[in-house]
């Protein structure tokens, strides 16, 4: 599937194995954790519309899904991430589930997410991480199935580019450290790595997010220069007063 729409659908597919669904309840529990802090009027989840279902615990107003393509049925709207159909400063948090390893050009689809927040709006990214025990199949498998064929991005790429479109990073949580294993049974006894992960290296895990927040400009106030007895206040001026 090489549209955009057939790669997404392929992701949602593969969130529906054994491996998939264990994954997406660990996302959902962080995301559960992350929403209930951004607070606003409209959060707008891009990519994945059939995993909308992450977006249930957030406090704002409205949640909107933006799609590909309107064939699931799923999303509010579709466009291309190349170019929002969203006007500038509306949008108040921006949730982009695996979106950056999903688009062409994740440069301009982050000047776009920058232009559609609001000042001080968040976005909230989703990725896999390639420096993982997931990472570590992906180079090995070479399977041309999702996700294991997608672009991952490291997170502190990803950071960097956050950062150089105009965002502060505000957090950066990486987290389900068992390798990707098929076998439910065997999934579900390598738990144990869970806490020793959390514990002994944080940032390795299979799957990351990350919080930034759009940057406002400081503007710099001007003084006004009062001119009082032939003087410049604090500096004398080039003219005198006679009398």
């Amino acid at each position: 599937m090489s549209t955009a729409s057939g790669r997404y659908s392929a992701l949602h597919e593969w969130y529906q194995t054994p491996l998939g669904q264990v994954l997406a309840s660990s996302i959902t529990g962080e995301l559960e954790k992350c929403l209930s802090t951004l607070f606003g009027h409209y959060l707008l989840q891009i990519g994945i519309p059939e995993q909308n279902f992450w977006l249930a615990h957030s406090p704002s107003k409205q949640r909107l899904v933006m799609g590909s393509s309107l064939a699931t049925g799923l999303c509010d709207f579709y466009g291309a991430t190349s170019a929002l159909p969203i006007q500038s400063e509306v949008i108040d948090t921006c949730f982009l589930p695996h979106t950056l390893e999903l688009t062409s050009n994740p440069q301009l689809f982050l000047a776009e997410i920058e232009r559609i927040l609001i000042p001080e709006g968040h976005v909230i990214i989703l990725g896999f991480n390639p420096y993982s025990w997931w990472g570590l199949k992906k180079l090995l498998n070479r399977s041309r199935q999702s996700p294991w064929q997608n672009h991952w991005l490291a997170p502190f790429t990803v950071s960097r580019l956050l950062q150089s479109h105009g965002f502060d990073v505000n957090e950066l949580k990486s987290f389900f450290y068992r390798p990707p294993l098929a076998n439910p049974h065997l999934l579900a006894k390598s738990q144990f790595l869970e806490p020793v992960g959390r514990a002994l290296w944080p940032y390795p895990g299979g799957v990351y997010l990350i919080v930034a927040q759009k940057r406002v400009a400081q503007m710099m106030p001007i003084r006004p220069i009062w001119n009082v007895g032939g003087y410049v206040l604090g500096k004398r001026s080039l003219t005198t007063t006679t009398t």
